[in-house]
């Protein structure tokens, strides 16, 4: 059970080498939006596998290795990529 009001999400697995979840509440994931460092949004680059109510599964396969940002409503979150 995740309060509405909770705006923390989780994503894991990181490092991954493909595929990543993210889990929160609804209105947090909506809108997800992987960055890399550099400030370029990469996604068009990534294939949504899953969107569920609270979870979302993100295949970042066609990605560079290294490191990306997981931008949601509310939070950031820093991802490596292997």
């Amino acid at each position: 059970f995740m309060s509405t009001l909770n705006s923390e999400i989780r994503v894991f697995p990181n490092p991954t080498k493909g595929l990543i979840t993210i889990v929160g509440s609804p209105l947090e994931i909506a809108q997800v939006r992987i960055y890399n460092l550099l400030g370029q949004d990469l996604t068009a680059l990534t294939k949504r596998v899953l969107h569920e109510k609270s979870k979302m599964v993100i295949d970042l396969a066609d990605l560079k290795e290294g490191f990306y940002f997981v931008i949601t409503e509310n939070t950031s979150n820093k991802v490596h990529k292997q």
